[in-house]
């Protein structure tokens, strides 16, 4: 499998679709709000809260020019956990998951997997 290949195999294996991204955008999965805190159900309106406030994903695709010449300075992979800003995404729900449409000029960090939670608990 090539490489292209197996990167549109990463983006439809965890969202099931395939996007064909242009220029410096890139396509990143937000992280999943549960439904329960502990033993505490979360009423929507919390949910809802800090899905909108939420600006840490995961990146599932990128467009051909994202991450190179100006920008190579916000190097990221796919597969990576990124920071990114908030006020400048688009949101969409392929298949009920909350993914967010950015350009490579909105990342902050490129997060290690292990600090991801750090991150959301912070946030919380």
């Amino acid at each position: 499998m090539s490489e292209s290949e197996n990167k549109v195999s990463f983006c439809k294996e965890k969202v099931g679709v395939d996007p064909r991204l242009l220029s410096y955008f890139l396509f990143v999965k937000a992280v999943d709000v549960p439904a329960k805190k502990g033993s505490i159900l979360m009423p929507d309106s919390a949910i809802r809260d800090f899905e909108v406030r939420q600006n840490i994903g995961l990146v599932l695709a990128k467009g051909p020019s994202a991450c190179t010449g100006p920008h190579e300075d916000k190097y990221c992979e796919i597969g990576d956990w990124i920071h990114y800003g908030i006020l400048e995404r688009e949101a969409v729900y392929p298949n009920g998951h909350r993914c967010h449409y950015i350009t490579d000029d909105k990342i902050y960090a490129v997060l290690k997997p292990d600090e991801v939670e750090m991150y959301l608990d912070q946030r919380k």
